[in-house]
């Protein structure tokens, strides 16, 4: 065999080996894109449901949240409805006068001296409270009067009593708080139930 026929055929050989490694190396690579791109589609996949979740999870606290503050804006609306409707009631208290005064002072008196006795001493809030509750003996002049730093009218310094009166004990141990104030006071939780089921039908 000639020398250039055993050139040809090595060199034959190594292109055809050549080609065959550039043949494989084509088809791993083909193969690795395949197997890359089927685990980045895989990942991205794995990407948008946990997004999707995210963004399910950021509405329900978004929404949740918006219906919580819808909620207390409720509530404090309401809560102000019941304040303004107390407040009303205070002022309308505050400007009793005349007979309607007297249709709710006399009864009240009786009722002190039923609890107290007879002898109790009757301390009016207003002029126009001791006007309509009359010469009755148990009357002894205006709160405001008789406030002194010491005695049981003295817890009520300061206080906007509104009207009606305060009734007391001769030895002064006991008092009965008829002033508006006081009977508005003892009966808030009623009268704010009263007010919310009338404007609001709550129960």
């Amino acid at each position: 065999m000639a020398i250039e026929d055993m050139i040809k055929r090595i060199m034959d050989e190594a292109k055809e080996e050549n080609q065959k490694i550039i043949l494989d190396a084509r088809k791993e690579t083909d193969s690795i894109k395949a197997e890359s791109r089927s685990e980045i589609e895989k990942q991205i996949s794995e990407m948008e449901k946990g997004l999707k979740r995210e963004i399910t999870n950021i509405r329900n606290i978004y929404i949740s949240d918006g219906k919580r503050k819808a909620r207390q804006a409720l509530l404090s609306s309401k809560e102000e409805l019941i304040w303004d409707t107390i407040c009303a009631i205070r002022g309308g208290m505050s400007e009793l006068k005349d007979e309607r005064l007297g249709s709710y002072l006399q009864p009240m008196l009786s009722r002190s001296k039923k609890v107290l006795g007879d002898r109790i001493r009757v301390y009016p809030v207003r002029p126009e409270d001791a006007k309509v509750l009359g010469s009755d003996p148990a009357i002894k002049g205006l709160v405001s009067n008789n406030l002194g730093s010491e005695g049981p009218l003295s817890r009520y310094q300061g206080t906007d009593l509104l009207g009606g009166f305060i009734a007391i004990t001769p030895d002064g141990e006991r008092v009965v708080d008829m002033s508006f104030h006081g009977l508005l006071e003892r009966n808030e939780e009623r009268i704010r139930e009263v007010i919310a089921r009338t404007l609001f039908g709550d129960q």
